[in-house]
């Protein structure tokens, strides 16, 4: 299966945003004043406090990590996490802050390491702060997407999704993201799909990466009727020309081909199509749809403008939709230089039969003899039958009996090279 895109990827996570330290390290007071709380409070909730020399030397290690000083926050840290008899919570905020500070200094690999053991630890500890762990929890999940440990990731944010009150839509497109970059495009939709409802259920805006997303997956996974709808919001909240050229091309995976249509010639009239390979599109799309010479009209005009190369395909795809149109005489100067240009001799055959059909029967007997005298023509009895043709509307008769006598065996032919024969003869007899 095709790899999404890197650019249709680039939704929601991009560069690892941290929930904040200072969101989650919250002040604590020392061991000491936690002593004199009402004996009420304690038996509610009995939280793990921080001792007067551990918090003295975190505070020093957080305001380092917010001066962006982080060699100097890790070893403050270091010098917490080197003390004997420390407690879960003083352990976890150390190595909390150490990670962060590790990460932001492009120490990825010690600051993943750091924030699994605060998982490890965090595992079994009672009396934490609410939530401590579980931002860990997640915001390890983004590194682990940002790093390429898709499945790590994965494992986290299932657990996390266990206990999670409420989560944000940008969560729901993290897990999406971690199965799409495995190219498991079908296990990815459906965190898609439930962020942007949860998006909308909380009124938030739906970003529209998020909508790309979701419309290329279903794309790639063949499921154009999904993403008919998904393209087409988006090119009626974001016009932009990727993204009708992609509800156009849809179109036509789904037998829409009117609308299809409608689209690239909505574009073209705007000016918007400016690659050959567009405005060649275009144009089989006017012949597709029986309208030959606006095709050739418009791939005419984008090899006058210089945007559609003039390549021997090019120029015959030009001769083409002319003769389709009724206008060989207009197509005989590209058929001409594409022959010219092409490495075997059946854009000659081919000169030859436009020549045939606008009855310029010298002119189409030249062209046919090219053929033959470059080469590689693939169906040479076919070739013979219309030599003999013009041989005979130019009245050399002794010239026409050779040539059909050449293809008179021939299974589709021959019972027309026989009959150009006894008229050929019965001429002959009238003469003399």
């Amino acid at each position: 299966m095709k790899r999404l895109p890197k650019a249709l990827l680039a939704a929601s996570v991009g560069a690892f945003v941290a929930t904040g330290c200072l969101a989650v390290i919250q002040p604590v007071k020392p061991a000491y004043a936690a002593e004199n709380n009402d004996k009420k409070e304690e038996k509610t909730r009995h939280l793990q406090t921080m001792s007067q020399a551990v918090y003295t030397i975190i505070d020093k290690a957080n305001k380092a990590l917010e001066a962006k000083m982080y060699a100097d926050a890790v070893k403050y840290c270091d010098d917490v996490l080197k003390r004997k008899g420390l407690n879960e919570y003083e352990q976890i905020t150390a190595l909390q802050i150490r990670s962060y500070s590790q990460y932001y200094n492009d120490d990825v690999k010690s600051a993943m390491a750091g924030f699994e053991k605060i998982l490890q630890i965090g595992a079994n500890a009672e009396g934490l702060p609410d939530g401590l762990v579980d931002s860990i929890r997640y915001n390890l999940a983004q590194i682990y997407v940002v790093n390429g440990q898709y499945a790590k990731s994965i494992a986290l944010l299932k657990s996390w999704f266990e206990t999670a009150q409420n989560p944000a839509p940008d969560a729901y497109i993290l897990m999406g993201q971690a199965y799409a970059q495995q190219e498991k495009y079908k296990d990815a939709i459906p965190w898609y799909v439930k962020a942007i409802d949860t998006a909308k259920g909380q009124n938030k805006d739906v970003s529209k990466d998020w909508y790309q997303n979701l419309g290329s997956m279903y794309m790639l996974t063949e499921q154009y009727k999904k993403a008919e709808p998904i393209w087409e919001l988006l090119c009626e909240k974001w016009p932009t020309k990727n993204f009708m050229v992609t509800l156009a091309n849809l179109y036509g995976m789904v037998k829409r081909e009117k609308d299809m249509l409608a689209i690239f010639d909505a574009l073209y009239r705007q000016g918007r199509l400016d690659t050959g390979n567009e405005i060649i599109q275009l144009s089989q799309l006017w012949q597709y749809h029986d309208v030959p010479y606006r095709g050739a009209e418009i791939l005419k005009k984008g090899m006058d403008d210089g945007k559609v190369e003039k390549s021997a395909k090019n120029l015959q795809s030009l001769a083409n939709a002319y003769v389709a149109a009724d206008e060989v005489e207009k197509a005989i100067p590209y058929m001409t230089q594409a022959a010219s240009m092409s490495k075997d001799g059946n854009l000659y055959i081919q000169l030859g039969q436009a020549y045939i059909q606008d009855e310029k029967w010298k002119e189409a007997a030249q062209a046919i003899q090219k053929g033959f005298d470059k080469g590689g023509v693939d169906n040479k009895n076919q070739a013979v039958y219309l030599l003999g043709i013009t041989q005979y509307n130019m009245d050399d008769y002794n010239a026409a009996k050779r040539t059909f006598a050449q293809c008179r065996s021939d299974k589709s032919l021959g019972s027309n090279c026989e009959r150009y024969l006894q008229v050929i003869r019965q001429k002959e007899k009238q003469k003399s």
